[in-house]
C-alpha cells in the first residue's frame, strides 16, 4: 500500500487558522466534540487507526494512522506523559468545516489544546495540536544565564496576547530591539512545531548578543474564537501595537527597532513596518514571495510526488485545489465567485491581499533588508524567493541576502531530499544564523529623528 508523505501541519506557507463567531452548544457541534474526544482517547490507548475512523478523504490522505501515531509519539516525547484531558468546548469554524472542538489536554511538561474541526456532513476535517494559551498573571522576571524573560501583554486595542521580552544583561542603556512575527497558523510566541520552537532559539541567542527579543502568542492562538477578516485582524495591527510597546520600553534605542518574521511573518514584515513608522531595518527568513494558492499547490504535489507516484486520492486533492485557485483569480478579477474559496479564508481577506507584493514594499521602506532562505526547504524554495528579491532591489544597497543550503524551514538540518516529518524531531536553529543576523544588526546605522 501506498505510503502518504503529508503532515497537515508541515504545510507551512497556508492555513490561518480560521475561526470565529459565538460559542456554539447545538447538536451538530456536540457531535463535534464527542468525534474530537473519541479521536483524542484512541491516541492516547495506542490505536491510531481508530482514531481516524471519523476522518474524511482529505484527511485520511494526509494523515494516515501511521503518520498520526508519529505525531502523538513526537508530542509525549517532547510535552511527557499524557494525563489526561479537561472538558471540551465548541467554537465556530468556516464555511468547510463550520464547527470546531477545542480539548484542553494535559501532557507532564506542558499544556496544549487538540483542536478538532467537523464538516457539514460530520467528518473530521482537521486535528491540530497547539499549545494552550497561558493565562494572563503578573509580570515576573526569570533568570537565564546571559539573559532574563518578563512576562508582558501585548496586541491591538481590545485584544490581549501574552508575550515574551528578553533582556540581554550585558545590554547597554540603549539596546537595538527586535520584535519576532511567526509564520501562518494559530502559532504561539514559540513558533512551536512538534518538538522544535524555532522562534525561542532565535530570541534566546539574540538576546546572548545583546539585543533585547519580544515574541507573542498570535491572535488566532490566543482567542480562536474572534472572527479573522482581513490580513490586518490575523496580523497587522497586533504586531504594529507590540512594536510601538516595544520601543517605548526603558533600555530600548527606539532608533535602532526592526523587524523579524519567519514564514509568513518574514512575507508580511513589510507591511507591519509601513504602520509603525520608525522601524530600522528588516530581517526576513524564509519568506515567501509566492501567492499563497500557488504555494500550497506547489506543496501538495511535492508531497504527493515524493514517493514516486500519485493514486487517485491525491490526484482529487491536487485537481481540487486548481479549481479553488481559479475561483480565486476569477475573485481577484472582480468576478462573481461561486463555491468554496482556497482554505475556507473569507473572500475579504483575500481582497486585502490583493496586489500586496512584499519586494516592492520593502524597497519603497528606504531601509536594511537581511533576507535568509534555506536550501533544504521545500514551503519556500530558496532561489526563486532569493532571485525575485535581489531583481526588485536592482540598483539599490540596502538588500543583503544569503541562502543556507543544508537547511530546512525552519532553519535547522534537514535531510536531502526534505523529509516533511524531520520538521518535527527535536533540534535547534543553526547558530551561524543567529550569529549573522545579529551581527548584521549590530552594524544597522540608526534611523534619523
Amino acid at each position: 500500500m501506498k505510503r502518504s508523505g503529508r503532515v497537515g501541519s508541515v504545510i507551512l506557507a497556508v492555513g490561518m487558522g480560521w475561526s470565529g463567531g459565538t460559542i456554539m452548544a447545538d447538536d451538530a457541534a456536540s457531535a463535534c466534540i464527542a468525534k474530537g474526544n473519541a479521536l483524542v482517547a484512541a491516541l492516547a490507548a495506542g490505536d491510531a487507526s481508530k482514531a481516524t475512523v471519523d476522518f474524511d478523504a482529505t484527511m485520511r490522505a494526509a494523515l494516515p494512522p501511521e503518520t498520526l501515531a508519529a505525531v502523538w509519539v513526537a508530542t509525549v516525547a517532547k510535552s511527557g506523559a499524557y494525563e489526561g484531558g479537561d472538558t471540551a468546548v465548541a467554537a465556530r469554524g468556516n464555511e468547510t468545516a463550520p464547527h470546531l472542538a477545542v480539548i484542553p489536554l494535559r501532557f507532564a511538561h506542558a499544556a496544549l489544546n487538540a483542536v478538532v474541526a467537523c464538516d457539514a456532513a460530520g467528518a473530521v476535517a482537521g486535528f491540530h495540536l497547539v499549545p494552550r494559551p497561558a493565562a494572563q498573571s503578573p509580570p515576573v522576571a526569570l533568570e537565564s544565564g546571559a539573559f532574563s524573560t518578563e512576562a508582558l501583554t501585548v496586541g491591538a486595542e481590545g485584544v490581549q496576547l501574552g508575550a515574551t521580552l528578553y533582556r540581554p544583561r550585558t545590554a547597554s542603556a540603549a539596546a537595538p530591539a527586535v520584535l519576532l512575527l511567526a509564520g501562518s497558523g494559530p502559532q504561539d510566541r514559540n513558533s512551536t512545531l512538534g518538538a522544535t520552537k524555532p522562534l525561542r532559539d532565535l530570541a534566546e541567542g539574540l538576546a546572548k548578543q545583546g539585543i533585547v527579543v519580544l515574541t507573542y502568542d498570535k491572535r488566532t492562538l490566543a482567542h480562536p474564537d474572534r472572527a479573522i477578516a482581513t490580513v490586518n485582524d490575523e496580523v497587522i495591527d497586533d504586531a504594529a501595537a507590540a512594536l510601538h510597546q516595544l520601543a517605548s520600553l526603558p533600555g530600548v534605542d527606539k532608533k535602532r527597532v526592526f523587524v523579524l518574521g519567519h514564514s509568513w511573518g518574514g512575507t508580511l514584515a513589510p507591511r507591519v513596518a509601513t504602520r509603525a513608522h520608525g522601524v530600522a531595518g528588516l530581517v526576513l527568513l524564509a519568506a515567501s514571495v509566492e501567492p499563497l494558492e500557488e504555494a500550497y499547490r506547489r506543496q501538495l504535489r511535492f508531497l504527493a510526488e515524493r514517493d514516486g507516484q500519485v493514486d487517485d486520492s491525491e490526484l482529487a486533492e491536487l485537481a481540487k485545489a486548481d479549481a479553488e485557485a481559479r475561483r480565486l483569480d476569477d475573485l481577484r478579477h472582480g468576478k462573481a465567485v461561486e463555491g468554496r474559496l482556497p482554505f475556507g479564508i473569507p473572500a475579504a481577506y483575500w481582497q486585502d491581499l490583493a496586489g500586496y507584493d512584499p519586494v516592492a514594499v520593502a524597497r519603497s521602506l528606504g531601509v536594511p533588508v537581511l533576507a535568509l532562505w534555506a536550501g533544504r526547504d521545500y514551503q519556500v524554495p530558496a532561489e526563486p524567493a532569493r532571485d525575485r528579491w535581489v531583481q526588485g532591489f536592482s540598483g539599490r544597497t540596502e538588500l543583503a541576502v544569503h541562502v543556507y543550503p543544508t537547511l530546512g524551514h525552519t532553519f535547522m538540518p534537514m535531510s536531502d531530499p526534505p523529509e516533511p516529518a524531520r520538521l518535527l524531531e527535536a533540534g535547534h536553529v543553526e547558530p551561524e544564523v543567529v550569529l549573522r543576523v545579529a551581527q548584521w544588526i549590530s552594524r544597522v546605522k540608526p534611523t534619523s529623528p
